[in-house]
């Protein structure tokens, strides 16, 4: 029983070595990708998305082809030197695909095209209007308490080309970036941000670096002079104090450059407040400033 068994496995390794070293036909799919279309072209018509390729070749050749026939890796029809024509259409006939398969991998130099399923196609596209617009990044981030920023976040690269309908072009100005979401920043970074595009339109950027640098916090403290706005004309007007003390969080190398000149402390007197002695009022400060790396601003006193 052995022997027998031995004699039929050796007969199908005879048997297989022999039917795959010659040639076969056979039958499998490609996926089809337009590349490197230029930008200023638009496909508006359906291209195959799979091709049928039969083919004679060696036996073992054809069966590598069979084991990655869920994994071929797409033909690509290159279209960087596409020429505009007046019908706006590109061909690509049996001739390119056979020399296109001649090249493609897992196939031999051996191997004969006898047919391909469709033998060509044709697909119409469009030329595209152009405009170069800013790009405005959208910052939700969150930076670690005891950092700030050193300077402003920088994108390295401050405008996009986008390419579309001149209509739709003529409606938008610029391009948000998609947000900057991590949270706790310590330390400096570079962050990749796609941008957030309308599908109807092509750009010559897919993504931009948000270059983020911080640096450590320090406390920092000013006498601001109090301002009282809204005083009707003809009324006096004498506060007590005349200054306030304003104490905040500033990045170590903004430290020497904040001066209370950065600061605006104003009274309105619309909103003042009156105490028991009719000659008196109470009314509570207002603090901004306009400067970019202050923060947790704290006023003595608030009320004056």
């Amino acid at each position: 029983v052995l022997i027998f068994f031995v004699f039929i496995i050796v007969s199908c390794v005879f048997w297989f070595l022999f039917t795959y070293s010659e040639n076969i036909v056979y039958e499998y799919e490609v996926p089809i990708k337009i590349t490197n279309l230029p930008d200023k072209y638009i496909i508006t018509s359906k291209v195959p998305q799979k091709i049928r390729v039969t083919s004679s070749d060696i036996g073992f050749h054809q069966l590598h082809l069979h084991w990655k026939k869920d994994k071929l890796p797409a033909l690509q029809i290159d279209m960087t030197y596409l020429v505009d024509t007046t019908q706006r259409q590109y061909t690509v006939n049996n001739k390119m695909l056979r020399k296109i398969l001649h090249d493609y991998p897992y196939t031999s130099t051996k191997q004969r095209i006898i047919e391909t399923y469709p033998k060509e196609f044709t697909f119409h596209y469009e030329i595209l209007h152009e405009k170069v617009v800013p790009i405005i990044l959208v910052d939700s981030s969150d930076i670690n308490d005891n950092f700030m920023l050193k300077n402003q976040i920088q994108l390295n690269h401050q405008k996009v080309k986008i390419f579309g309908n001149k209509t739709l072009l003529d409606s938008i100005n610029y391009v948000y970036t998609k947000p900057i979401l991590d949270t706790n920043i310590t330390e400096n970074k570079n962050i990749k941000l796609a941008l957030d595009i309308n599908p109807r339109l092509k750009t010559d950027l897919n993504e931009v670096t948000a270059i983020i640098k911080i640096e450590r916090t320090t406390e920092k403290s000013l006498e601001i002079p109090i301002n009282i706005i809204n005083v009707p004309q003809g009324t006096i007007v004498r506060i007590f104090p005349s200054v306030a003390k304003v104490t905040f969080m500033v990045g170590l190398s903004h430290y020497k450059k904040i001066t209370a000149q950065d600061f605006s402390l104003t009274l309105d007197y619309l909103q003042l407040q009156s105490t028991t002695d009719n000659d008196i009022t109470k009314g509570k400060l207002n603090i901004s400033t306009k400067h970019p790396f202050v923060k947790s601003i704290r006023l003595s006193p608030n009320e004056v």
